[in-house]
């Protein structure tokens, strides 16, 4: 997984968009396919 737990909140953000993002299909009809996701801290 790429996702990188950071002390600065930053960077654990910007970790969390780029690996959400990842994890996404891009096709919308895929049923695997979110519209949102949370980062629970």
């Amino acid at each position: 997984i790429d996702l990188s737990i950071s002390p600065k909140a930053e960077i654990t953000l910007e970790s969390f968009a780029a690996w959400s993002e990842k994890m996404n299909p891009k096709d919308h009809t895929h049923p695997n396919h979110f519209d949102i996701s949370v980062l629970i801290t």
